[in-house]
């Protein structure tokens, strides 16, 4: 056998061995993702909990921005402090101003918050005069106001204080009717 053919052979022999470890290799790290170390785990008896990757719903919802991040950092049913309501009513409102005529859902979506968390301030625009509206329920549109922020702090005026207890005239308790 020539020195030629002796280092091929041995550079063969060497390739497959190597082909050999990283198969092994390949096969190991498989095995440990998937976790089949063995015997399949018995679960317990019961619906199995709900996992990340669902239905795959999960996947198609974009990520949130810093700011929905922030609303979700809340518990569920606590409130929002006065400066959060504060700090978004300025952007709904500056957000009114440089896209007029836009619905509650656009205007959720391009600010990154939802609708629901929407409500509050933009009722409290509505009510101040910064905002006005065109259209009812889901059609309605958003305007900039007359009024504003600082239309009306400007003035001193005040909002009248909340009526508490029944309007005047409606009386309370049962409705008494003919008996039938």
């Amino acid at each position: 056998m020539s020195l030629t053919q002796e280092i091929e052979a041995r550079i063969e022999k060497f390739v497959s061995e190597l082909n050999e470890l990283v198969r092994k290799q390949a096969l190991d790290a498989v095995a440990s993702a998937l976790g089949t170390g063995g015997a399949p785990v018995r679960r317990g008896p019961g619906r199995p909990p709900k996992s990340a990757a669902g239905n795959g719903a999960a996947a198609a919802v974009a990520a949130p921005s810093a700011k929905a991040r922030a609303a979700k950092s809340r518990k569920k049913g606590e409130k929002r402090t006065a400066d959060e309501l504060a700090q978004l009513e300025g952007s709904l409102e500056n957000f009114v101003r440089t896209n007029p005529g836009q619905g509650i859902e656009a205007i959720g979506k391009a600010i990154g918050f939802a609708t629901a968390e929407l409500a509050r301030p933009m009722k409290k625009l509505v009510q101040r005069g910064a905002v006005r509206t065109e259209g009812e329920k889901r059609a309605t549109k958003y305007y900039p106001g007359e009024g504003g922020a600082s239309a009306s702090a400007s003035e001193g005026g005040e909002a009248a204080p909340k009526r508490r207890g029944r309007p005047p005239g409606k009386a309370g308790g049962k409705k008494k009717g003919k008996k039938k």
